[in-house]
């Protein structure tokens, strides 16, 4: 059987992209969030959508973080997925420095999830990480969507790490670096 055509390309942001990718993720965070656990509600998710993604000072933040990926790409990860209407689709962002390598998002539009984007972003990371060294990541506590695709990864939940960070239960993933035996 014939795959159809993979419908995005992956892509380093540019400053123009920073209103797309804000529209992407809030809709991910509604998609996602809302009534995932108590208390996490539709006004509770819009409240947080309004002022972490969607306002001006938000915006900006994207563009600060499109900047530094293309000014550090040593430092910086920072690849999005656009569609064939140029709309961002899906997107990662992950940090590493000397001590620490780290996935800060990681986000897939509700009409891409199982269409193996997931996968070739996570790829784009995999290149991109020291396999030798651990890499975190922080997770809703209740994706178990997400929870069961980063241990697919080979991320493992980091027992007694369930947290609250901003009103959102969390638990912390590591996917262990391969360690040379000698």
């Amino acid at each position: 059987m014939e795959m159809p055509p993979k419908q995005w390309t992956i892509l380093n942001p540019v400053i123009e992209d920073a209103e797309s990718l804000s529209r992407m993720h809030a809709q991910s965070w509604r998609d996602t969030y809302t009534d995932i656990q108590p208390g996490v509600d539709a006004e509770w998710v819009e409240s947080r959508v309004a002022e972490k993604k969607e306002s001006p000072e938000a915006i900006e933040r994207y563009r600060s973080h499109i900047e530094d990926a293309n000014l550090h790409p040593d430092n910086w990860l920072y690849r999005i997925a656009k569609g064939p209407d140029g709309e961002v689709v899906g997107f990662v962002l992950a940090k590493k420095d000397d001590e620490t390598q780290h996935v800060g998002a990681f986000y897939i539009g509700k009409e891409y999830q199982g269409s193996g984007l997931a996968q070739e972003l996570a790829g784009e990371l995999t290149s991109w990480f020291d396999a030798e060294r651990d890499v975190s990541l922080e997770v809703a506590l209740n994706n178990s969507r997400a929870i069961s695709f980063y241990r697919k990864l080979g991320f493992e939940v980091v027992p007694g790490s369930e947290h609250s960070d901003d009103g959102l239960d969390e638990v912390n993933m590591i996917k262990p670096g391969v360690k040379d035996e000698v």
